[in-house]
């Protein structure tokens, strides 16, 4: 079994904000490491529930991690940068309540598949107002889009309607928009470890985005694992 020996206990729908979409679980292990884990669900910005991500949480949490499954606020009624702003709602949380939860402040780090892989990993790469404050000690990455920039420039018409719906605009009218959106260029000497892992076969999104931000993170010197 990949479940340890801890139990599970789970709090549901706690309010990160006024939105019925700012909710949060929390997987809470019966002797906690001292770490936690933000995990964040996919579906292209669009659709997606927090609730998706249970099963990674209860191995999480099994083996002593506070796992933190947060919704977020969707696309098209919202737009980029909206979805990261209510990830990082989760982080201060987990801060404000890391006495109570038996966790070290400055050790959380953050988890996500798909379109909540591209957002965890802009929460270990995006820095300064982006941030928020809110940087992650480290992530794991599994699928998501790595650059917007190539995907709106060459991907189909049914993934550049997606991503205009995402960041509000199309790429040509709003380039830099793109850019900010992409973790590709937001790598820095200083980011955190990073773990990206991409099917080989992935025709939904392409496994070179993967192999671009792995080759971002070689070319700045940040530590990190492409699976």
């Amino acid at each position: 079994s990949l479940l340890g020996p801890c139990s599970v206990t789970v709090r549901r729908d706690i309010v990160l904000g006024p939105d019925k979409l700012q909710r949060m679980d929390l997987y809470l292990p019966s002797d906690p490491n001292r770490a936690a884990v933000v995990v964040i669900h996919g579906g292209a910005w669009h659709s997606g529930d927090k609730r998706r991500m249970a099963p990674a949480c209860y191995i999480l949490a099994s083996h002593g991690y506070v796992a933190a499954s947060v919704n977020y606020r969707l696309a098209p009624a919202n737009h980029w940068p909206v979805q990261l702003r209510d990830c990082q709602l989760a982080v201060k949380w987990l801060r404000a309540h890391a006495a109570s939860l038996g966790i070290n402040s400055a050790r959380i780090g953050a988890l996500g598949s798909s379109a909540g892989g591209h957002l965890a990993a802009m929460m270990a790469l995006a820095d300064g107002p982006l941030a928020a404050g809110c940087k992650v000690k480290c992530a794991s990455d599994w699928y998501g889009p790595a650059n917007l920039v190539r995907a709106a420039q060459t991907g189909p018409p049914s993934v550049v309607r997606l991503l205009v719906d995402f960041i509000g605009c199309r790429y040509s009218d709003c380039p830099d928009k793109y850019r900010e959106a992409s973790p590709v260029y937001q790598v820095t000497p200083n980011d955190p470890p990073i773990h990206i892992c991409h099917g080989a076969k992935d025709t939904t999104v392409s496994a070179d985005q993967s192999k671009e931000l792995a080759a971002a993170c070689h070319n700045k010197g940040v530590t990190h694992r492409l699976i």
